[in-house]
């Protein structure tokens, strides 16, 4: 008996290849990809099951307010869904004028939001910031945007209390993925909302240009900032970081964290497809040359596929992508010019 009629996985990669993904883009017209983006984007929706029901009220409340360096650290806590509040972070710059163009900026996996705005012990930095450049929010205040970094359920402030005592970098995405499945809602879909909740929270503040918001982030903050475009277009300019891949080269291929996994999507689309739904608004793909969980002729595969559908909705110089020298990591040198040309 052969072992491949033994794999399940290779019987899945089989199944893979002979299926025929029912929304995948062939779009050749503007109309054509109009029903496409809000047909995937609505069965997109579906298969996270949803949102939640937003808040009745929109309660926040400031406790923290700190001058740094060239900039202020506010620390709020803001109301997504009734009784669950967001721990997020402020950064505004002091060498601007309000109202200010504002960048959301998404932490992946690690220690939460502590890493995007480079809080913690020097042993931390030096663990889970410096490797991957992962303070991208100060960076990003220090080129004039007001930073706002909201903290994702399952991850620092947010986890169980039985991964708390495990350490800075422990989530709590298995559990929470799981029961979050079982229960008939992923838990993208919750970190998603939590963002859309964070875009409303922005649009009320004065020192906000709420024409002028962009999103970024890294790795699994490359994902929210891709799905988090996809389903809010408040979000002008999106930047994805070491995400942009297939799902068959990456999340089937390499092991990946459990948040990962969205029941059926390969029976609609590729995540390239997803990741489409953003045009025809700017987005800036960056990868490292040496990524060893979302390899980078995937990445370069998936781009040209995103960039075929910019092409259709007829804004082809709006989708941009570089490769840099390095791995699974924030780059951002022409990320930035980006966000301060087209934000």
């Amino acid at each position: 008996m052969k072992d491949e009629n033994l794999n399940h996985l290779d019987y899945l990669k089989k199944i893979y290849n002979s299926q025929k993904r029912i929304l995948e883009f062939n779009a050749t017209s503007l109309e054509e990809w109009k029903k496409w983006k809000s047909t995937l984007k609505e069965k997109f929706l579906e298969l996270l099951g949803g949102f939640p029901d937003p808040s009745d009220s929109f309660d926040v409340k400031v406790v923290e307010h700190v001058k740094e360096k060239g900039y202020t650290r506010e620390k709020i806590y803001y109301l997504s869904e009734s009784n669950v509040y967001v721990p997020a972070y402020i950064l505004i710059p002091f060498e601007a004028d309000p109202p200010f163009r504002c960048v959301i900026a998404l932490h992946g996996h690690g220690r939460g939001v502590a890493d995007v705005i480079g809080s913690g012990t020097k042993a931390e930095i030096e663990q889970y910031v410096r490797p991957m450049n992962y303070d991208y929010a100060i960076q990003l205040v220090k080129h004039g945007f007001l930073v706002f970094a909201p903290e994702m359920r399952g991850f620092g402030e947010r986890r169980d209390e039985a991964d708390k005592i495990k350490g800075p970098g422990i989530s709590s995405c298995r559990q929470m993925s799981y029961n979050s499945l079982m229960l008939g809602r992923h838990i993208l879909a919750y970190r998603i909302f939590d963002i859309l909740r964070g875009i409303d929270y922005l649009e009320t503040r004065l020192d906000v240009d709420g024409k002028r918001i962009g999103c970024l982030g890294l790795s699994h903050g490359g994902t929210l900032t891709a799905f988090a475009s996809v389903f809010d277009e408040r979000i002008k300019v999106a930047v994805i970081s070491g995400y942009v891949n297939t799902f068959k080269d990456s999340i089937m291929s390499i092991p990946h964290c459990d948040c990962n996994y969205i029941p059926q999507i390969l029976k609609y689309s590729e995540l390239y497809d997803i990741i489409s739904l953003i045009a025809p608004r700017p987005l800036f793909v960056e990868h490292g040359s040496k990524d060893p969980i979302f390899p980078v002729n995937a990445a370069k595969f998936a781009f040209e596929k995103i960039k075929s559908v910019y092409e259709v909705a007829g804004k082809p110089q709006n989708v941009k992508m570089t490769i840099f020298d390095g791995g699974h990591q924030f780059n951002g040198s022409s990320a930035f010019e980006w966000l301060e040309k087209l934000l």
